[in-house]
């Protein structure tokens, strides 16, 4: 599942921490079962999570949808050229 940095993402800190993301995932008890980067596709960082398995990719894509005010997640299944770090969010191994 990817999804962009935020409309901003020129200006946002190289370890810009995705406070939006991070408050949708507290106390969601599945959020330790995803693994969160943040990549580069055509020029713009991303944040990208990898799920143990389809269903649970939906959910969090979902999850986001219904929490992070003009999210837009799409799941996909893919493996970024460029990943830039990894990202350590809330509940996350």
């Amino acid at each position: 599942m990817g999804g962009r940095v935020s409309a901003g993402s020129k200006s946002a800190p190289a370890d810009y921490d995705y406070p939006a993301t991070r408050d949708a995932l507290s106390g969601w008890a599945d959020g330790s079962k995803y693994r969160f980067i943040e990549y580069s596709h055509r020029g713009q960082r991303m944040l990208g999570a990898s799920a143990p398995d389809a269903a649970r990719a939906e959910a969090l894509a979902a999850r986001l949808r219904e929490r992070v005010k003009g999210a837009s997640p799409a799941v996909a299944c893919f493996t970024p050229a460029e990943v830039l770090r990894e990202v350590r969010l809330a509940g996350a191994p």
